[in-house]
């Protein structure tokens, strides 16, 4: 029995069941994240708030609780209000959705904000929840693609929740860490890999008092199936990650992902061992090209935030490595950021300023070109239907980005980044489908404005990038436009 057929048993049996929903908030919508962030950082939300799906148990649990509070600013009730209000509309019981977007040269280098990434989409849903079951149907067209799918179920899936883990299938967007622009491990830069997963519904604490300082936790679980259009055919994807708050100003992460097995290449429980316990490189333990395993990602990240007077500050950062010594990731490439949140004009404003840096080791010694993202077994790269898996910028690369997003009220988001942007395509790419074509550098502007009128959303786009690289499908000193349109009945 093929992926897909084993996908769609598994939500056949999900939908057949009906006791109280496990619903989650998708990656891709700015404003959300904004309010979530801002509620966190006033302590109102405790709960780890970096994975992407985040479910809706534990934030709606602390917004409710934090209502009852009554030295909440004025700024802290607007967000609350908005985090109710999304939470109210996105757990209905029945949802029926269409959207549409156009792009004229989708941007290649897609960040947290959800953007086109064809030409043209269109896309049409039903989502409906009941007792502990919760399931959408989404099909999506779209004209002019590159990997050949025209017709594609993006975005499907089916859970159950059961005590407090949901457990699902299908093929959903995920975004792993606290970057806003290039996250390291798993990003949705490329669509979304189907699969089966298994996540924490609501991030209690641990009763036991040697666990209990590491405050309130979740964890995530997947496993996927690649495309079979590869270097190793119909390789897997796997990956989890745990989240924990010991302080009501730290997050710390933790992701590993592997690709493994696949035609050609062992895939028995063994091999499976070998992957999770790391024992997977050549050269050790008896491992050779032969009877490589995987190839591993593994790293951490972290978040802090503090507030002065009636701002509040950010530090965040990712650290991955995409080999392992002495039972620790090696050869690491790492994004950093700074923050601030503030209120201008009775408008909410947040700036950051974040570094990414994908060539290993490069950030802290000499440079290794020409591995992160790559793999001399699995020479496809860490790539999806020919996108990144993490990173949109790929590997042996640097960006440097100077955000500013702009929340003027509840229904209008305005966001302006400006990158400095680095690319060394001569050393990089054992891959078949690289981003860098050439290298080099320059920059690239992109603005989004996202407005929501007379119950539709609607977001404009525009990007324009200079410099001596080139990149797939965008060439150099380009320009791009996009608009979408979605809604909910």
């Amino acid at each position: 029995m093929d992926c897909k057929k084993s996908l769609a048993l598994v939500m056949l049996v999900l939908f057949a069941v009906n006791t109280k929903a496990a619903p989650w908030v998708e990656p891709g919508d700015t404003r959300l994240r904004h309010h979530i962030t801002l509620l966190a950082d006033a302590g109102i939300i405790t709960v780890p708030i970096n994975t992407w799906p985040l479910m809706w148990a534990g934030v709606i649990n602390d917004v409710k609780r934090g209502a009852r509070r009554s030295d909440l600013s004025q700024v802290e009730r607007r967000s609350m209000s908005y985090v109710h209000k999304a939470f109210t509309e996105q757990t209905k019981q029945r949802t029926k959705a269409l959207s549409f977007s156009a792009a004229i040269r989708p941007n290649q280098l897609r960040s947290f904000n959800d953007t086109p990434r064809e030409q043209n989409e269109l896309s049409a849903s039903y989502e409906a929840m009941g007792g502990s079951t919760s399931y959408k149907i989404k099909a999506t067209y779209a004209s002019d693609v590159a990997d050949g799918d025209n017709v594609r179920l993006d975005g499907s899936y089916g859970s159950l929740l059961i005590g407090n883990w949901a457990v699902g299938a299908g093929a959903l967007e995920r975004w792993w860490g606290p970057s806003r622009e290039n996250a390291l491990a798993l990003s949705s830069n490329a669509r979304p890999v189907p699969g089966v997963f298994l996540q924490r519904n609501n991030s209690y604490e641990f009763d036991h008092p040697l666990l209990s300082w590491l405050g309130p936790w979740t964890l995530v679980m997947f496993a996927g199936q690649l495309e079979s259009d590869r270097f190793v055919e119909n390789a897997k994807l796997i990956g989890a990650r745990v989240a924990f708050k010991p302080l009501d100003w730290l997050e710390i992460g933790a992701s590993r992902t592997a690709q493994w097995g696949g035609k050609g290449r062992p895939q028995d429980f063994s091999s499976l061992f070998d992957a999770i316990t790391g024992q997977d490189n050549t050269g050790t333990n008896g491992i050779n090209r032969e009877n490589e395993p995987s190839n591993q990602l593994a790293g951490i990240d972290w978040r802090a935030s503090f507030e002065k007077g009636e701002n509040n500050y950010e530090f965040y950062g990712e650290v991955i490595g995409d080999d392992e010594s002495g039972l620790a990731p090696s050869r690491l490439i790492a994004t950093f950021g700074l923050g601030a949140e503030t209120t201008i004009r009775n408008s909410d404003a947040r700036f950051y300023l974040e570094f990414t840096d994908t060539q290993s080791r490069r950030f802290y010694k000499e440079g290794f070109p020409n591995y992160a993202y790559e793999h001399g077994t699995y020479k496809s790269g860490y790539r999806y239907n020919e996108r990144n898996i993490a990173a949109s910028i790929d590997g042996d690369a640097k960006s440097l980005s100077l955000g500013v997003e702009i929340y003027p009220n509840a229904d209008a988001a305005l966001q302006v980044v400006l990158s400095k942007l680095d690319f060394d395509a001569k050393t990089g790419g054992v891959g078949n489908t690289p981003l860098a074509q050439t290298d080099g550098s320059g920059w690239q502007a992109k603005l989004k404005y996202i407005e929501s009128w007379n119950e539709w959303d609607f977001g404009y786009g525009f990007y324009f990038q200079a410099g001596d690289y080139e990149l797939r499908e965008m060439g150099n000193d380009s320009a791009g436009v996009e608009f979408s349109a979605s809604r909910e009945f």
